[in-house]
């Protein structure tokens, strides 16, 4: 299972809107459900015409089991079952207070219900924003996806900030104890991990010119720290921490180059890392398709797989029609392949993509950009290099736990901190 949280800095981005077709092209082959994390306004189910019998507030109010809250698509949406693999949990239908604003005990009950799903990816619509509500749900080594827009400059802003926010709440964690660093690192004691507490202070408030960003924090502790192992491990977490983004209600590649991707790029180099990974997992163009599909509460994946498949029976019947005043036999059927998977085959796949979303216009089309962006997914969920989402959603001190185990496991460390301690 794959847990790939949707989260943006602002509201007005269509983040529900992406977050749910987004789950739906995943569900073509794997079986996704998707979450709305978004507890205060329930907006999940007002864009899927679909009864909803169960819901968050059945999971966190009446002891009902999660998988119990899943719902599927109601047939008149997908008479086919070409969604079949596709379900979802909607946030309760009105504002309650301790649902919407987590106890540590609803927060740890949510967290071990998520992690129990039976899927292969688990889409969370997180609400928009920075808060512990939306960090607490997501990855340490990474974002998730982050959506923005060119029409929303605070929001690449705030998405920028939302980067900063995810890799800071890793780096104070691993500050933050001193009896499991010490069981790590010997050489480490109260006083430096208070000392270095107050300049990662000074590193995240952006007022102290000599420490502007956690290159700068890493620098100064160089020479500073007693144990040169940890400063390595550090700077190796912040190195491959990795950032993804989408595009959303995007117009053309000049005007998102300018105003969303450079903002974006500079803010985080500047006020982060210049070391992070950053991946643009593609676009969707501003499309009034998608947007009349929000209103009539049918996904646009689901809208435009069903009016192609009725274009294509007309087309079908039309040639049928045609044969029989020619006198002509009907057209042999062929038997569909059963479709393998190979490397090869997924590279001339994404080449394809390629082709049609940069070279024959085929960005300016909505269901290709998903298409893109889905493969995109699958593509780098398969990939063992990368680190996108979460396997499970992890307390802070399992993640510790799993963070020094596995940082000293990796080979290219390991032999790192053994030339550094001897």
């Amino acid at each position: 299972m794959r847990i790939i949280p949707v989260s943006s800095g602002k509201g007005g981005v269509g983040k529900t809107t992406f977050a749910m077709n987004y789950a739906l092209a995943l569900s073509r082959t794997h079986k996704t459900v998707l979450i709305d994390m978004d507890t205060g306004t329930s907006s999940l189910r007002n864009c899927l015409d679909t009864p909803v019998k169960k819901d968050l507030y059945h999971f966190l109010k009446k002891n009902a089991a999660l998988k119990d809250c899943l719902t599927p698509l109601d047939t008149k949406l997908d008479p086919d079952g070409v969604f079949k693999n596709f379900s979802f949990i909607a946030s309760p239908r009105n504002f309650i207070y301790d649902v919407v604003n987590f106890s540590d005990d609803v927060k740890l009950r949510l967290i071990d219900g998520i992690n129990s799903i039976d899927a292969d990816f688990v889409i969370l619509d997180v609400k928009a924003g920075i808060d512990y509500n939306v960090i607490e749900f997501l990855p340490f080594t990474n974002t998730g996806i982050l959506l923005f827009t060119p029409k929303n400059k605070a929001a690449t802003v705030t998405a920028s900030e939302m980067t900063k926010a995810i890799l800071f709440r890793m780096i104070r964690l691993i500050f933050q104890s001193a009896e499991v660093l010490n069981r790590h690192f010997p050489n480490i004691d109260k006083n430096d991990t208070q000392l270095f507490n107050e300049l990662i202070d000074l590193v995240e408030d952006g007022y102290d010119e000599q420490l502007k960003s956690l290159d700068d924090f890493l620098r100064m502790i160089e020479d500073e720290f007693p144990d040169k192992r940890f400063v390595h491990l550090l700077r190796h977490a912040i190195e491959h921490f990795r950032v993804y983004f989408v595009l959303n209600m995007f117009d053309s590649i000049e005007e998102s180059t300018d105003t969303v991707i450079k903002p974006f790029v500079e803010n985080i180099y500047s006020t982060v890392s210049d070391k992070v990974i950053i991946h643009n997992l593609g676009w969707i163009v501003r499309s009034e398709e998608i947007y009349k599909s929000t209103v009539d509460a049918v996904p646009f994946e689901i809208a435009h797989h069903y009016r192609k498949t009725k274009s294509e029976n007309r087309k079908k019947k039309k040639d049928e029609n045609l044969r029989s005043l020619l006198g002509l036999e009907p057209a042999k059927k062929h038997r569909k392949k059963i479709k393998t998977e190979s490397t090869s085959e997924e590279i001339d796949h994404q080449v394809d993509l390629l082709k049609k979303m940069y070279m024959n216009g085929a960005g300016n089309d909505p269901a290709t950009n998903l298409s893109f962006v889905t493969n995109r997914t699958l593509n780098i969920s398969q990939s063992s290099v990368h680190r996108f989402g979460m396997r499970k959603i992890y307390t802070n001190e399992h993640f510790l736990d799993k963070f020094f185990t596995e940082m000293k496991q990796q080979p290219q460390i390991a032999e790192n901190i053994k030339s550094i301690s001897t």
